[in-house]
């Protein structure tokens, strides 16, 4: 019963995560330097992700300690002191004791069945019917193939010892909620020079006869065609060039539905340093467009990961 109701649980967070989160959490991400404490932060609109120290392997490395844990259930260590630190964490010695001051470091071990995504960072620490639960942020391609091979990420996460819920355990497992954030690449590219369409505008177009006609207006050589039940938005935007939309960095379009207009934001990666140029480029969308009348635009810039995570390491 306890099993099926943290199910139930995990997918009712999990859709409103998908739903209401996704693309908000994703908004203009800083990161800076920790300074004495040797730890990082990254920061978006919505509020900061955990703090992550590089601690190594925990208890030295020795993987046959984490049968112990039930790694598949997520296990988890809550680490108040310095001193227990220094006896889990391999790289306890990079780290400034002072972390200890306000905070408590948190260790989980996730395993997934195969490599895809980009690892973002973890927030929302809390206890749902006294069992623990965390939100994981990653981004991937819709359409990102995995790798089949079995991994372990191993986490410290730093979490400030006021956040701690009541009633956690020092050890135990956590309910590990995945928030996947999908970014779909643009489908039909037109490079232009110039633009007669402004800059960040969006068009919904429904028919095969609508996209035909709109590219005949403008000079456009590339084009995609609505499928069934479906929508093709052109799109307007100045970005960062992109050939090649693969996993060395994760960019594209996230949308977000708000009654009948489509939200569309660019997100590309702030360490991109490639020169900026001017599209028109057609994109399907993959969420529920029947009902959509207009869709807006923007392009900024996606969130870094939170830094010096432990180790991410496979069988």
């Amino acid at each position: 019963m306890k099993k099926t109701l943290s199910l139930v649980l995990v997918i009712i967070l999990s859709l409103a995560l998908l739903s209401a989160c996704a693309p908000s959490s994703t908004d203009t991400g800083t990161q800076t330097q920790g300074g004495e404490t040797g730890i990082n932060t990254a920061k978006t609109e919505k509020g900061e992700l955990y703090e992550q120290i590089n601690g190594g392997d925990y208890l030295m490395g020795d993987p046959s300690k984490r049968d112990i844990f039930q790694v598949r259930h997520s296990p988890y260590k809550l680490i108040y002191t310095y001193d227990e630190l220094v006896e889990a964490a391999e790289n306890a010695n990079n780290i400034e004791s002072s972390v200890f001051e306000e905070n408590a470091v948190l260790y989980i071990v996730q395993e997934f069945g195969a490599i895809y995504g980009k690892p973002i960072g973890f927030n929302d620490l809390k206890m749902i019917d006294g069992a623990p639960f965390i939100t994981y942020t990653l981004y991937r391609y819709d359409n990102e193939d995995a790798s089949d091979a079995i991994c372990y990420h191993e986490d410290y996460i730093v979490i400030p010892k006021s956040s701690v819920p009541d009633g956690m355990y020092q050890t135990g497992v956590i309910g590990v909620i995945q928030n996947e954030i999908a970014l779909e690449v643009p489908q039909a590219v037109n490079v232009v020079e110039e633009s007669a369409l402004p800059i960040n505008s969006a068009y919904v177009l429904k028919t095969k006869d609508e996209v035909n006609e709109f590219a005949a207006a403008y000079g456009l050589e590339k084009t995609i065609t609505p499928g069934y039940k479906e929508i093709v938005i052109a799109i307007c935007v100045r970005r960062p060039k992109r050939e090649y939309y693969g996993t060395d960095s994760y960019q594209g379009y996230i949308y977000k539905r708000d009654g009948s207009t489509l939200e569309i934001s660019y997100l590309y990666e702030e360490n991109e340093n490639s020169e900026w140029e001017t599209y028109i480029e057609f994109i399907r969308p993959y969420v529920a467009s029947a009902n959509i009348t207009e869709a807006t635009v923007d392009v900024k810039e996606g969130q870094n990961p939170v830094p010096n995570v432990g180790t991410h390491s496979m069988n």
